[in-house]
């Protein structure tokens, strides 16, 4: 696997998307690690990362589980649950 920057028709970083090693980088991507220390969204300029001038957006929603995520929840807390009380048990049994 491989790991490559994506950027939109603005040249503004989309996302960081996984490649397998064979594949090609997509036109719309680079190898090319963006800069963290960058005050702004990073722009890709066709050879490094500078700055965009915009801002990032904080997002501060908050989205509820749904349904389903609750029950793989509380089932993974019941797993959790189960594996305890058996390695409890298997203390007290005696070979």
């Amino acid at each position: 696997m491989k790991l490559a920057y994506q950027y939109d028709t603005d040249g503004l970083l989309v996302a960081a998307v996984y490649l397998e090693d064979q594949d090609p980088i997509p036109a719309s991507c680079t190898a090319v690690v963006p800069n963290t220390n960058l005050k702004t969204k990073p722009k890709w300029d066709g050879k490094t990362w500078i700055e965009s001038g915009q801002i990032y957006a904080i997002i501060s929603e908050v989205k509820v589980p749904t349904s389903s995520q609750q029950t793989i929840a509380k089932l993974g807390v019941d797993v959790a649950q189960t594996q305890q009380m058996i390695a409890k048990l298997a203390t007290m049994i005696k070979p």
